[in-house]
């Protein structure tokens, strides 16, 4: 069937991909940066969701799940438009998540976003985590351009290990 045949894949057939740093080359601020110029692209990476905050709590009740209650971790990112849609908030998750799993050892992590935020749930599903229910926080309203104190946010989380 495959043969020693190489197909591109979607990535490879768009203009080239900034090749991105973890860190910042020099300063303070953290977050992906493009290697041949050192701009940064966005911000992201693993965050401990405050104990006992509402948004903790809601999400708490979704996952029903004490490891992560005493272990609250969260995978996130913001990307500068246009570096979107280039495989960075992919490669920012990957790397939280091989770090939440080999060294914090946690039990699984949750990722939210606004419910009709369709680029940030992909990034989730192709990270293989599942989507687990809706909570509602402040946040952005489909269709308004006014914050809510009641937007909803589709949670995902990893599989329990």
């Amino acid at each position: 069937m495959g043969g020693d045949v190489e197909r591109p894949n979607r990535k490879q057939q768009r203009s080239p991909r900034p090749a991105v740093a973890p860190g910042p080359p020099t300063g303070s601020a953290s977050g992906p940066y493009e290697r041949s110029t050192g701009n940064l692209v966005g911000r992201g990476g693993l965050s401990r969701m405050p104990a006992n905050a509402p948004v903790t709590r809601q999400i708490d009740r979704l996952l029903r799940d004490p490891r992560w209650h005493t272990n609250p971790l969260e995978v996130g990112w913001a990307i500068i438009t246009r570096y979107r849609r280039l495989g960075i908030a992919t490669e920012v998750g990957r790397a939280a998540l091989a770090m939440a799993r080999d060294e914090l050892t946690a039990s699984r992590v949750i990722s939210f976003t606004e419910r009709h935020n369709i680029a940030s749930r992909g990034v989730m599903e192709k990270l293989d985590m599942n989507f687990v229910g809706e909570i509602h926080a402040r946040g952005l309203v489909e269709g308004q351009t006014e914050e809510a104190n009641d937007a909803p946010f589709a949670v995902y989380a990893t599989p329990v290990r």
